[in-house]
């Protein structure tokens, strides 16, 4: 029961971080092609008349700029999205720890080895390994976002 509440609210947060950044997007790429419309249509009179006036040159051309400090990205949907990216990388390496921790902790007995395939986790150790590399995954996604 706790597992698949937990599995909904992280699918709840999932769509809830998508769709934020997305409605943003939507409505700036649409004042974009308007205003990008605008603009070629006064640049195909401005073409036609630099081209009479002097046929030997070829026109120039000018590309269109972007910048990612221009963009309107949300801070929460990057912090969403670097945390779900970081949190694999997280729950591995919190696994080693764990393992190892347990490892020691017996007395270095070889039946509680990290590289031994034998023992399972336990379920509070398994909780643990899921908190501390959620919390990991978040802290260094909301690092990541605000050092942008």
């Amino acid at each position: 029961m706790l597992r698949r509440s937990c599995a909904t609210m992280l699918i709840l947060l999932l769509l809830a971080g998508t769709c934020f950044p997305l409605h943003r997007a939507e409505a700036q790429e649409s004042a974009e092609t308007t205003s990008s419309s605008e603009t070629s249509t006064g640049g195909e009179e401005n073409q036609a008349e630099t081209s009479t006036k002097s046929d030997s040159s070829p026109p120039q051309v000018t590309l269109p700029s972007f910048s990612y400090k221009d963009s309107k990205e949300s801070t929460i949907g990057r912090a969403l999205i670097l945390s779900i990216g970081l949190f694999p990388f997280s729950y591995f390496y919190t696994g080693i720890v764990i393992s190892v921790t347990r490892y020691v902790s017996n007395g270095f007995d070889s039946a509680y080895a990290p590289w031994s395939s034998s023992t399972s986790l336990s379920d509070s150790e398994m909780w643990t390994k899921i908190a501390v590399s959620s919390a990991l995954s978040l802290v260094f996604g909301l690092l990541g976002a605000t050092l942008k």
